[in-house]
């Protein structure tokens, strides 16, 4: 085929069997073109048969964009890793943790209401310093050196900077090492051998053991069934460990890098662009498609929807337009439904009992003005802190039925503590609720059970957080800022086959703010879409644990909590006792 470029128009895209895509019609609707094999001479004929024109929005030719894309990409000098691009010249280093931050592009083309459009936003990778091999001789002098190693490396996943591929370590061959020999397709070879020809890498360490790889499901079906061993010299872990993400000073030093500010995101989005449209070869392949990026973000008109109006007990204020914080006037007025606890528990190790007492203090304090009538608790001290404390102290005390409320004081987040005591205390002596999901159908039926002749009205919206569409507030003066809380966007940018929105529904004091999409699937409600969105809005607003707005309904947050805490602590039924209250909070 591609001796047959310029019947093409100098480019086309060929799935290697039977597709084909060029920029421009071919001159006949059947084309036979001859070319000779150049193994063994043998000529070939190939048949191109014209089938039909595509439009710009058909799923084929945004395909094809995105593939496009990804060639732009590469030839900017991006690494890909996974799904996503790294720009291996925006490498932050932070040598006092011995971390680096790649910097990358995620990329999505699509139609849109108005326009083929692409989404683009930044995505960071971290990357350790240290190889694999330095982490098993850190651990090397342990007596169980074997295990802590395991322990320590087994499930991360590693990224082989030769080749820039990432792999999920399942557990380490003590019984190999570089020597060992594999079969290729050359015949055996040595590990030794294959990294200095393949790659040019100089091993040092001959009695490293193996990292093994188990093939993933998608492996299997493409046929490949063997192990892949990688050497710890040559493999760096990615991410970050519990005990870094539980140090300020590591994640404070990491978000200087990751939570970029709209100015300078809009910057960083600009220079971009602008590197793609200043390459040449970049510039005269998308000429060829004719494609061509415009120089400027898209600009939209949004809406912001009025403040809403707190109502606690016999009051009402309004939150800030700003922030939409209400937590300064929550703080000192009564609040609409109160619940008086006289009988409840408090769990803390001997060493922390001074801070306890302390809190217990302000906390007695600060509720009455909120209406909230609180008694003094029973405190009980434990020797230390082992979980099985803890079950036995809310095991003895909780199991006379009459323990309204149990506050447990942990010295740290360990998870292993954390399941056992929420698994008793959720289970055994019933402090929780369970969410079922129910589809659109499976609610309509329930709903004609229940209500049997009634026209029930009924919307079902796909809330989605994890999307890589940002809005910047152009501001004269300070350039780009936030959107305000409450900013709506149901316009251009939106999908032209969806009833769907975006909303910024929270203010954030560091970086750049991400919306919220709302695909409203299914409505026989009779609702007008600015009802529905300020409705959306107002839902917001009623996260308990939050004096503010949050990043999606009350419902969604609500839900995701008590999944994560039945899949992560409980794993088995919670006692229905808890049915009515926000245990998972």
């Amino acid at each position: 085929m591609n001796e047959h470029r310029e019947r093409f128009g100098l480019c086309f895209v060929f799935d290697g069997m039977s597709d084909l895509k060029t920029p421009t019609r071919l001159e006949a609707d059947v084309l036979e073109l001859k070319s000779l094999r150049p193994s063994d001479g043998a000529p070939i004929v190939i048949r191109i048969k014209w089938v039909q024109q595509l439009a710009p929005n058909n799923s084929e030719v945004l395909r094809l964009l995105n593939t496009q894309m990804r060639r732009n990409l590469e030839r900017l000098g991006f690494v890909q890793i996974n799904r996503h691009f790294f720009d291996k010249c925006a490498v932050s280093a932070i040598p006092q943790h011995g971390l680096e931050l790649w910097r990358g592009l995620v990329t999505a083309i699509g139609q849109h209401e108005t326009d083929v459009m692409m989404v683009t936003d930044t995505v960071h990778k971290v990357l350790r310093r240290d190889s694999v091999l330095d982490i098993l001789q850190h651990v090397s002098a342990l007596k169980n050196y074997r295990e802590e190693a395991i322990k320590r490396i087994a499930g991360c996943i590693v990224m082989t900077p030769y080749n820039n591929k990432t792999y999920r370590v399942d557990d380490i061959d003590w019984n190999k090492n570089p020597l060992s020999v594999f079969e290729s397709k050359e015949g055996s070879k040595s590990y030794l051998d294959y990294y200095r020809e393949q790659y040019e890498k100089c091993i040092r360490d001959m009695q490293q053991p193996l990292l093994v790889c188990r093939p993933k499901e998608k492996d299997i079906r493409a046929g490949r069934t063997d192990n892949i061993y990688l050497l710890p010299e040559l493999c760096v872990l990615t991410g970050l460990t519990d005990e870094m993400r539980a140090n300020v000073s590591v994640m404070r030093d990491l978000a200087q890098h990751t939570r970029v500010e709209p100015t300078k995101r809009v910057q960083n989005l600009l220079e971009f662009i602008g590197r793609i449209n200043g390459h040449a070869e970049i510039r005269q392949e998308m000429n060829r498609w004719g494609l061509v990026f415009d120089d400027a973000l898209v600009s939209i008109e949004g809406r912001v929807l009025p403040t809403e109006r707190i109502r606690q007990g016999d009051r009402s204020h309004r939150s800030d337009p700003r922030t939409a914080d209400f937590s300064r006037e929550t703080c000192d007025q009564p609040l609409h439904i109160t619940v008086n606890i006289q009988s409840w528990l408090v769990i803390c190790p001997k060493r922390d009992e001074s801070n306890t007492t302390e809190f217990v203090r302000t906390l007695l304090s600060v509720c009455p003005p909120m209406g909230l009538g609180l008694g003094q608790p029973q405190i009980v001290q434990l020797e230390d802190d082992r979980a099985g404390n803890y079950v036995r102290a809310l095991h003895d005390v909780g199991a006379s039925g009459n323990l309204q409320l149990a506050m447990l004081v942990l010295a740290n987040n360990r998870k292993d503590r954390y399941d056992m005591i929420k698994k008793q205390a959720c289970v055994d002596l019933g402090l929780h609720t369970q969410v079922r999901e129910w589809e659109i159908e499976q609610i309509v039926t329930a709903l004609d059970v229940l209500f049997p002749g009634v026209e029930h009205k009924l919307a079902f919206v796909v809330v989605t957080k994890r999307i890589s569409t940002r809005f910047f507030l152009q501001d004269p003066r300070r350039g780009y800022n936030n959107p305000l809380p409450g900013t709506v966007v149901d316009t251009e940018v939106t999908r032209p086959e969806r009833y769907d929105y975006f909303l910024v529904s929270q203010s954030v004091r560091q970086g750049t703010v991400a919306p919220t999409h709302y695909n409203v699937i299914h409505d026989t409600t009779g609702l007008k879409p600015d009802h529905m969105q300020r409705l959306s809005y107002k839902m917001t607003h009623l996260y308990f644990n939050w004096p503010g707005t949050i990043r999606v309904p009350a419902p969604c947050q609500y839900a995701h909590k008590l999944a994560f805490l039945a899949g992560q602590s409980l794993h088995s039924e919670h006692n229905a006792k808890l049915a009515p209250t926000l245990f998972y909070l």
